[in-house]
């Protein structure tokens, strides 16, 4: 199935300044930078509303095609969204870098996990920690995956997913020097220090129990 073309406009402009940036903001456009791997770079603005609707359609990893106003031209270029800077408390986005790409040369991008089905663990009073929500891949442009998925059905206490464990798409590869862990289902603390200890384990310490027991007796 085919990828759904998307296109993204913007204008170029040569004021700069945080000043200015403030002012474009408070107007609703979104201050940005142009960038790729030639050494060419130019600063935009977008509209804040077209940014937000870009963002929630397409993600953060879908290839474009960047149409930039400039002079009364429009020229386009494929580019994908490479940094998105948010406002600390408030719903905006204050900046915004766009990466020009080469369809037929390969990039390393982080994708953001998604978490698939009800860890089982949960029913067990245990928690999810999530240390990382996105992973490095290494892929042509038009190959980068919206997602990587992690099936957690099977997650039950004290079980983790590394790095490794990991299913990648076809003609995408994972990209790390460490088997870091993704995340794991861990026991509520409460619950670890207070649960009754089971199967031989929970017998000896019943059986260490009473032989104290009759020791003070004795």
């Amino acid at each position: 199935m085919a990828k759904k073309e998307y296109i993204v406009q913007v204008t170029a402009r040569e004021e700069l300044g945080k000043g200015y940036n403030r002012r474009l903001r408070a107007g609703g456009k979104v201050p940005g930078v142009f960038y790729n791997g030639k050494g060419e770079n130019f600063a935009f603005t977008i509209d804040e509303a077209v940014l937000s609707k870009t963002l929630r359609d397409m993600g953060r990893t879908q290839v474009f095609s960047l149409k930039v106003e400039s002079d009364g031209e429009t020229k386009s270029m494929p580019a994908i969204i490479w940094q998105v800077e948010h406002h600390p408390y408030k719903k905006k986005v204050n900046h915004v870098d766009i990466y020009g790409i080469d369809p037929h040369k390969k990039l390393r991008v982080d994708v953001p996990i998604e978490l698939q089905g009800t860890p089982p663990g949960r029913k067990e009073g245990g928690i999810l920690e999530i240390f990382h929500d996105s992973v490095t891949v290494e892929c042509l442009p038009m190959d980068i995956p919206h997602t990587i998925p992690i099936d957690v059905s099977g997650l039950e206490v004290g079980m983790h997913v590394h790095m490794e464990d990991l299913v990648f798409p076809e003609n995408v590869e994972p990209f790390y020097e460490e088997n870091f862990t993704i995340l794991n289902m861990t026991a509520k603390r409460g619950l670890a220090a207070t649960g009754e200890t089971g199967g031989e384990e929970g017998e000896e310490a019943e059986a260490a129990e009473g032989e104290a027991a009759e020791a003070e007796a004795e």
